[in-house]
């Protein structure tokens, strides 16, 4: 039987991982990389996900009039350029442009698991 083996099992639990860290030669960014892209992954994915508050709110009420008093999803206004500064424009432009940002969002959050991914297996 293996000596080494023998004392790695009754090493504690952090023992062994330090053990295989060090055979490993890890490195801190092969775990700090991995876990902010992640955390960026969802953080879109979260956007995506509120970005359909302002459509159900539109659907229920069968107008996008809120926007403007809205705190969080008032800059949507901000991305239609031209109009009059009074008017709202088009619920169909609104709702286009709201689905764009939900696509948007969504395509970042495949790629960063992507790239991810690909980091991680490398």
């Amino acid at each position: 039987m293996n000596r080494a083996h023998e004392q790695l099992s009754q090493g504690s639990v952090w023992a062994i991982a330090r053990h295989f860290w060090r055979v490993a030669q890890g490195k801190p960014a092969h775990v700090a990389l991995p876990v902010v892209v992640t955390l960026v992954a969802n953080a879109f994915d979260a956007a995506s996900l509120a970005l359909l508050i302002p459509i159900t709110k539109a659907v229920a009420g069968n107008s996008f009039e809120f926007l403007p008093d809205s705190r969080a999803f008032g800059w949507i206004l901000a991305l239609i350029p031209g109009g009059a500064p009074d008017s709202l424009p088009s619920d169909a432009l609104l709702f286009g442009v709201i689905v764009s940002l939900i696509v948007f969002a969504r395509l970042c959050k495949f790629t960063l698991l992507y790239l991810n991914t690909a980091y991680v297996v490398a």
